[in-house]
Parts: structure tokens; C-alpha cells; sequence
């Protein structure tokens, strides 16, 4: 069976299965042989054929288990927590019996209380304002001339790309976008991308990004369920007809330059930073509102556990349609860190991605 398989053997591994469990129960007797009396009797080779085994042999009115593992997988610490646990389902099925399967203990009440209460210390203090737009502006003062983003070989410091930020924000706030108002984005990645984002935030809009390469039944649909009054795009994905929204191009806006600065919207914590969709894989597309505490959260953490360092440079590899961009965007962006826009196509080869992170030394992905 191994060999039609055509696998290739690694001999310190067993080819079928890894566990197992072997129930002994054939009776025990000795044979006598012309005067020779014959028993059987345990050697502990030290051999391991498996992972891990547990042997339960019948003997008499008691049965007797054993476990078996490999040192160089498993420590004495590890198996011992595991027959611990074992004899808590062994005592649930003499005491309830009737219990269904699901119902049936199989966790110590000490470890119990350690998932629950000592591996859960995770709470942390928030700090109490938390403006992503403010933070932004209070970065470009600081760091004007540094590099904000990286496309396409190309560089955009943080005046830049403030100037096409307030171009799209006072472009919105034109066409009557309101703080709390859903506006959809559907733009290919690149700096508008970006600077849409930082805009809308800036506004105290809600986003809500439909990535480009879906279909046209798809985007509608989000545009529908996710009530958007306004639609900012590229001009290769304009509004179908069916859209009874505004439809601004984001180059119309950002061509114009602008000297009225948006004000900055102080969002509130529990307030909607943005709108995202699921993919729709399984059925139809599920819109889930994100809370501004919930990306301070995300970026606090992430600033706190890995510290950016002068010299390190980010890189914005997920699609602005799923909730993992969020901090891909303003990670390094509020941080002085430049962040690298990887194109679509560096996503779908490995090798140009790796050269694009080796090109442009990004040290986080």
C-alpha cells in the first residue's frame, strides 16, 4: 500500500498513522510443552514505533495502560499532563455514564483554570484619545520630509501625501459627506489608496474598500447592503447604473489642488472606523462594522510588542478589503516607518515579492 502511494519515506516516521491506540485483551495463559512450561513477560525495548501509543492490556479484574512516546517530540511534563486528563475522562465515564460523549469532562480543574483565568491576562490599558487622523497630522510635522509611502518605484513623503489627503477630504466633505456617512472606495493599490483612507478617516466617514478584482454583481451588492451614498473610484471602476449615489474619481479630486484643510474629525472610541465584507465564499457577503477601539487596540498591541526601529521600513501586502489592512496601513504610516504598497501582481509571485521586500529592505510583514 506504502509503495503505490509513491510518497517519498522518511524512515523516522511511521507512513500510515502516528497515534494509536492498542486495546490487549487475549487471554493470558502458559503453554507447557513436553515438560516446558512457557509465559509471557514485558522487555521495554526502549524502541518507539509510533508518536505516540497508549497500550491498555486486561488482567484479571483491573486494566493496566501504558503510554509510549517519543522523547524527541513529547516531555515527561507534557505526557504527564495528558494522563492526568485521561483519568478526568476515565472518572466522568464511571460517574455519568449516561452522558453523551461531547458532555463528558477530559480537562483537570487545574488546567481548567489556567485557560481560562492564567493564560488569559491579556487586558491593557488603552490611551484615552485615540484620533487616527490627528495622530497622522501630528506626524507629518514631525517627520514632513520623510518617506510615507513607496509604489511602483516610486516615493511620496509625508507633505505629499498630507496634500492628497486634504485634497479628498475636502473633495467628500464637498459632496456633503458627513462624519458617520458610508463612503465605498474601490481603488487599485497605490497612494489614493491610501490617502482615501487616511480621508475618510480624517472626515469621520466610514469606509468600506471593495477590492477590484471583484465582479460587478459583487460590488453592487456591497454597495446596496452597505448603504453607501458615496462612491470614490478610479476611473477604470466607475458606478454601474444601478448606483442612485454620488460617484466622485478620485483623480478628478485629487488633480485639484486644494488649500482648504479638512478639520480633523475626533472620533469617538466606540465610534465605526470602517465597514468590511466577507468574502461571500459560503453564501452571500457579511458586512461587519469595526470599532475605532478595536483598531486601537490591534495598533497599540502591535506597537508595544514589536517597536519600530529607525531604519525599518513596513509593507502593505493585504488587500484594503479585509480587516487585516488596517494595520497594515497605519502602522508604520503613524510611526514615521515608510511603508512599501506592494503591486498585485508582486502578491501573486513569490520570487518578485521576496525581491520587492529584499529591494526596498522592509523588515515587517
Amino acid at each position: 500500500m506504502i509503495e503505490n502511494t509513491e510518497v517519498a519515506r522518511d524512515q523516522s516516521v511511521a507512513p500510515v498513522f502516528q497515534v494509536m491506540f492498542n486495546w490487549q485483551n487475549l487471554p493470558q495463559h502458559s503453554i507447557k510443552i513436553r515438560g516446558l512450561e512457557v509465559s509471557s513477560s514485558e522487555v521495554d525495548s526502549t524502541y518507539k514505533k509510533y508518536d505516540l501509543a497508549l497500550y491498555a492490556q486486561e488482567h484479571l479484574d483491573r486494566i493496566y495502560l501504558q503510554f509510549s512516546y517519543l522523547s524527541e517530540l513529547f516531555d515527561k511534563v507534557t505526557i504527564e499532563r495528558m494522563l492526568t486528563n485521561f483519568v478526568v475522562l476515565l472518572e466522568s465515564i464511571c460517574d455519568t455514564p449516561e452522558q453523551p460523549v461531547a458532555d463528558l469532562g477530559v480537562v483537570s480543574h487545574e488546567e481548567y483554570s489556567s485557560l481560562l483565568t492564567s493564560f488569559n491576562q491579556n487586558g491593557a490599558s488603552l490611551t484615552g484619545e485615540f484620533s487616527l487622523a490627528a495622530m497622522f497630522d501630528e506626524q507629518v510635522k514631525s517627520t514632513p520630509n520623510a518617506t510615507a509611502l513607496i509604489h511602483a518605484g516610486k516615493r511620496l513623503n509625508y507633505t505629499e501625501l498630507k496634500e492628497l489627503v486634504d485634497a479628498i477630504a475636502a473633495g467628500l466633505s464637498a459632496a456633503g459627506v458627513c462624519a458617520g456617512d458610508v463612503v465605498a472606495l474601490c481603488l487599485e493599490r497605490g497612494f489614493n489608496a491610501v490617502a482615501a483612507i487616511v480621508a475618510t478617516a480624517k472626515i469621520g466617514a466610514v469606509h468600506v474598500a471593495i477590492d477590484t478584482a471583484y465582479p460587478d454583481v459583487h460590488r453592487n451588492r456591497i454597495l446596496s447592503d452597505s448603504k453607501a451614498e458615496t462612491y470614490l473610484h478610479d476611473e477604470a471602476y466607475p458606478a454601474t447604473a444601478d448606483f442612485a449615489g454620488t460617484a466622485l474619481s478620485v483623480r478628478g479630486l485629487t488633480s485639484i489642488s486644494s488649500s482648504v484643510e479638512a478639520p480633523v474629525y475626533r472620533a469617538e472610541p466606540e465610534g465605526t472606523y470602517n465597514l468590511v465584507y466577507t468574502s461571500g465564499s459560503t453564501g452571500v457577503p457579511k458586512g461587519v462594522l469595526i470599532p475605532n477601539r478595536a483598531l486601537q487596540n490591534r495598533l497599540e498591541w502591535m506597537w508595544r510588542e514589536f517597536p519600530w526601529q529607525a531604519g525599518d521600513v513596513a509593507i502593505l501586502q493585504k488587500s484594503y478589503s479585509i480587516v487585516a489592512a488596517s494595520w497594515e496601513v497605519w502602522g508604520g504610516l503613524l510611526k514615521g516607518i515608510p511603508t512599501v504598497i506592494a503591486e498585485q501582481g508582486d502578491l501573486h509571485d513569490p520570487e518578485s515579492f521576496l525581491k520587492l521586500c529584499i529591494e526596498n529592505g522592509v523588515s515587517h510583514l
